[in-house]
This record gives structure tokens, sequence and C-alpha cells, in this order.
């Protein structure tokens, strides 16, 4: 099922969300990267799964937790271990 509303824009691009029991849909994976000067997506950084929370450090570094869920353990599916990413630039430098 997807979820979310209209994008801040006025587009009809759903925010992400994440929801236990749903099936995450699959194109909201990934860091979107806003060009604040004009509000438009111009890259989005990989990930295979819904992202938050995402952190600037003070070194330029964005580091990005991606949430991961499974069928299974209850009516509200299972959490499995997740990941953080740390990006440097537009290049992942580490996936833990």
């Amino acid at each position: 099922m997807e979820r979310g509303g209209p994008a801040r824009d006025g587009g009809d691009d759903p925010a992400p969300q994440a929801a236990c029991g749903e099936r995450l849909v699959d194109r909201a994976a990934g860091v979107r990267v806003i060009d604040t000067s004009t509000g438009a997506v111009v890259r989005t950084l990989p990930t295979e799964g819904l992202v938050f929370p995402v952190h600037p450090t003070s070194t330029g570094l964005v580091l990005a937790g991606e949430l991961r869920v499974t069928a299974g353990g209850s009516a509200l599916g299972a959490q499995v271990p997740g990941l953080l990413h740390v990006y440097e630039g537009f290049e992942e430098r580490a996936r833990l």
C-alpha cells in the first residue's frame, strides 16, 4: 500500500512513510538531495529501503538510517537490523 500525501511543491509524489504490516513502496527508497534555491530534487542517494532519520554533520558527511522490516513476527510484521549509510558529497563512504 502506498502511503503519503501531496508533495510540498504541489506535486503528486507522496512523502515516504513507514507503516508496520504494510508493504513499503520501493520508489520511496533513497535520500533525496534538494536544490534549496529551486526546491527541485537534483539526485537521490541510493538505499534499498526507507530512510529516516537523516543527519548532516558539521564535517560535511550525511548520515542516513535505513529502516528494514519483514513479514512475520506478529500481525504488524517484524523489524530487522537497520543500516547506517555514510555519504560524503554524493558518494557512499560506508554502510554499517
